[in-house]
């Protein structure tokens, strides 16, 4: 039996219609709001790993939908961070560090705004209506 591994192509990502974040040099950044949690799909994910939804503008200023799927590392972070939904997240690659393999263990800062973006004003209640014993009519 051999296995052979399942990859989408960039144009069946961009079905999915939501792009992947990736982080290529040092200081990159991502700014988002977190949307929701759905399980990785990546080369290297093991069940139980998740993917985290946000949503972002792209270099268009479009708001999209982008998907990040954490290494070890981050995913820790943002698991410590009890996201909920609408929190603002900026997440900063700051760094790479040595294991001996053949590629370094990216290094990141996540930083949360845990304040929900100011919706439409609460309209007021309505007065409350008067006892039975103070709708006299005089």
């Amino acid at each position: 039996m051999a296995f052979e591994p399942v990859e989408l192509t960039e144009e069946e990502k961009a079905a999915l219609g939501a792009k992947f974040v990736k982080f290529d040099a040092i200081g990159d950044k991502f700014v988002g709001r977190f949307v929701k949690t759905q399980p990785a799909t990546g080369k290297y994910a093991r069940p139980g790993d998740l993917g985290y939804v946000f949503r972002a503008k792209d270099t268009t200023g479009a708001v999209t939908e982008s998907i990040l799927e954490p290494n070890a590392g981050l995913a820790a972070q943002l698991k410590k961070a009890a996201l909920q939904p609408n929190y603002a997240v900026r997440i900063t690659f700051s760094g790479e560090q040595d294991t001996g393999k053949e590629s370094p263990l990216k290094l990141f800062k996540v930083e949360v705004d845990r304040v929900l973006p100011a919706g439409k004003a609460a309209t007021p209640p309505p007065p409350p209506k008067p006892a039975a014993s103070e709708d006299i009519d005089y």
